[in-house]
């Protein structure tokens, strides 16, 4: 929209300064369009870099539920003759999946 207003400036300038619009107010409009196109791509840069971490992280605690899944086997045997070192791999290894989180937008 506000595009429109530039481009109908540049046709209607005299009469907008006839009608006290500053004499650079086409130029003005233009740059505060060219300012909010410009926050907007950052914006939306920063959405999609914020989802690209987010999918990251998914992967890798995915990747390290697995590995734990695949200790779990393992360790009742290998601490089979000290009950105590089972019992601290029991009470370390007790996970659990964080609840999702609310994308909060500033």
């Amino acid at each position: 929209m506000g595009r429109s207003f530039a481009l109908g400036g540049v046709q209607d300038s005299q009469l907008l300064i006839d009608y006290g619009a500053p004499a650079t107010w086409v130029a003005d409009i233009t740059a505060a369009c060219d300012a909010w196109e410009a926050d907007m791509g950052q914006q939306d840069s920063a959405v999609g870099t914020r989802v690209g971490k987010g999918a990251e992280l998914t992967a890798k605690r995915d990747e390290f539920m697995q590995l734990k899944r695949t200790v779990d086997h393992m360790v009742p045997n290998y601490c089979a003759s000290d009950i105590s070192a089972l019992a601290a791999w029991d009470s370390a290894s007790h996970v659990e999946l964080p609840p999702k989180a609310k994308v909060v937008t500033p």
